[in-house]
């Protein structure tokens, strides 16, 4: 399915998840009802599927272009999988399950708003292959204000990891609070592919972090 929101037209989400098999073509707003903070679109085509347009996309309250919460699903093995050809931050939630974040025309990700909440980073469900942020994609983090957690989970077909943009760097400011944590169990563990900055950090027994020569920041 495809979803067009044309100039002056809404679309709200509430406290529930659309899917969409499609593109996006927000010419107009796409918002979360009331700020919900559980609202999400999970991206689950088996083509490639773009996010375009010149509208908006609002938390009321928070501002515009951020919205609560993406889950990339995609199994086309197109690379980049999903397109984000519009900039825009991600308040409370981003799930990377299957397939590959870019975009086309070097739009940018920010990772939190700044604000007081919660946001909850999930590479794999123990179900699926977890998916990734590709280089095409500007990715920044505005952190200051946020719990800030990130869950590598065991990937299906068990594999290794490596972290890349979904996490902040050392320039990044730290979260106010959070933990990211290690729960994939594959024998070569995950590996750091950039510094890290985090509030605090957790590795359950037996997965293992594999440091390669990169910086772990914690408060």
């Amino acid at each position: 399915n495809k979803v067009t929101v044309n100039a002056g037209g809404y679309m709200q989400i509430g406290n529930s998840t659309l899917t969409v098999n499609g593109n996006i073509v927000n010419n107009g707003t796409i918002l979360a009802a009331s700020g919900s903070p559980s609202a999400a679109i999970n991206f689950a085509g088996t083509a490639q599927q773009t996010v375009s347009g010149s509208g908006t996309w609002e938390i009321p309250g928070s501002g515009p272009n951020r919205f609560p919460i993406f889950t990339i699903n995609n199994t086309s093995g197109s690379t980049p999988a999903v397109v984000l050809n519009h900039s825009l931050a991600l308040r409370n939630g981003l799930s990377l399950l299957t397939g590959t974040l870019g975009s086309g025309n070097s739009s940018t990700l920010t990772i939190g708003t700044g604000e007081p909440q919660t946001i909850n980073i999930y590479v794999g469900n123990g179900a699926t292959p977890g998916g990734s942020i590709h280089s095409t994609l500007n990715v920044s983090h505005n952190l200051g204000l946020t719990t800030f957690n990130a869950y590598y989970q065991n990937l299906v077909p068990s594999a290794p990891y490596t972290t890349g943009k979904e996490l902040p760097g050392l320039a990044a400011t730290l979260p106010a609070a959070g933990t990211i944590t290690i729960n994939n169990t594959h024998a070569s563990g995950v590996t750091m592919g950039d510094d890290i900055s985090t509030f605090g950090f957790t590795i359950t027994n037996p997965a293992t972090l594999v440091m390669n020569g990169k910086t772990l920041r914690i408060a």
